[in-house]
């Protein structure tokens, strides 16, 4: 599966740098959204705009977002540095939102005018989805990430440019 594949590779590159010296970055972005992002922006956006968006249960489950324009620039970051990451970097911003609150900032950026919905038969997942990122800060001590409703608004201009 996914998560297993990933853990995989990065052992795989561990082996390598203690075999070679191959210099190595292993970077874990948490979720990521913004263009192309279908379960995290795409269908959100598709379902407020036929009005009605139903969240699991209470929509209290929470997770950790990173903006794309974030991933490729500590990609980059990570690239760039001199410092080996002998250990995973979590890329997340070290908080969270509620999926409802997500989904009512998407809906507010959007100027939706229809009905956020928690339905009860659906499980809420993970309570809490937030990595520690303690790490990450004293890496990139003064790294700025987008926040989220400005990366969802910067995500809708990009549609409709290409609309």
């Amino acid at each position: 599966d996914y998560a297993r594949s990933k853990i995989e590779v990065e052992k795989e590159l561990l082996k390598q740098h203690e075999y070679s010296g191959l210099p190595v970055v292993i970077l874990q972005p948490t979720i990521i959204y913004g263009p192309f992002s279908p379960p995290w922006t795409i269908e959100p956006v598709r379902i407020i705009l036929n009005y009605r968006l139903v969240l699991p249960d209470k929509g209290q489950g929470i997770c950790n977002t990173v903006y794309v324009d974030d991933v490729a620039a500590l990609i980059l970051r990570g690239l760039l540095t001199k410092e080996d990451f002998l250990y995973p970097l979590n890329l997340g911003q070290g908080n969270g939102h509620s999926i409802f609150d997500a989904a009512k900032s998407i809906a507010e950026v959007l100027q939706f005018r229809g009905t956020l919905v928690c339905n009860a038969r659906y499980p809420d997942g993970a309570q809490k989805k937030v990595l520690d990122s303690a790490q990450f800060k004293k890496i990139f001590p003064h790294y700025s990430f987008v926040d989220f409703r400005t990366g969802i608004h910067k995500t809708i201009v990009y549609y409709e440019s290409i609309l």
